[in-house]
């Protein structure tokens, strides 16, 4: 059994090839790797720590369709999914950019209200929003369809969309 070692932000993440045929299957395939780190902490504890990890094999060459897409105030607007709107897609990342409120605590009525008019609803058209994404947040999904998906956000708004291109075996 081989290994293959690919850098992701700092961490190797390690796919092990059990055999000739899946390695010279995974020279000719596209690899999908995500890594996620969730920490949760309760006062005076300490965090709990979650590695999230997963690879797929994708047989297509396409490039990642990547844009920053501007929510105008309380229109819906379709999910544009680039050069990919009628390929497979196996995945799409929506990141809320606008105002990232990370490490700062809300303290004020005020701000909170700031942070929650700044929120990226995502839904199907003539349907309820299914999501929601807070600013500086991402949204990973995969779906069955990605037709007629939209983004609304109270306030102007501003999300980074990441598609990553599906498998072309059907």
């Amino acid at each position: 059994m081989s290994t293959d070692e690919h850098a992701v932000s700092e961490e190797v993440v390690t796919v092990e090839v059990p055999n000739d045929e899946a390695k010279r299957l995974s020279e000719n395939l596209s690899r999908v790797t995500y890594v996620s780190e969730l920490y949760y902490q309760r006062p005076k504890r300490d965090p709990d720590h979650f590695s999230l990890k997963s690879v797929r094999w994708i047989d297509s060459d396409e490039e990642v369709y990547s844009r920053e897409m501007k929510l105008p105030a309380s229109q819906p607007k379709i999910l544009d999914l680039g050069w990919l709107d009628d390929s497979p897609i196996d995945q799409v990342v929506v990141e809320n950019v606008f105002g990232r409120f990370r490490d700062k605590v809300p303290t004020e009525t005020e701000e909170r209200d700031e942070r929650a008019s700044r929120r990226i609803l995502v839904g199907y058209r003539n349907a309820c929003p299914f999501a929601e994404i807070v600013p500086g947040d991402h949204l990973r999904i995969s779906l069955l369809t990605y037709n007629d998906l939209y983004l609304l956000s109270e306030r102007d708004g501003l999300a980074r969309i990441v598609v990553v291109p599906g498998d072309n075996r059907g």
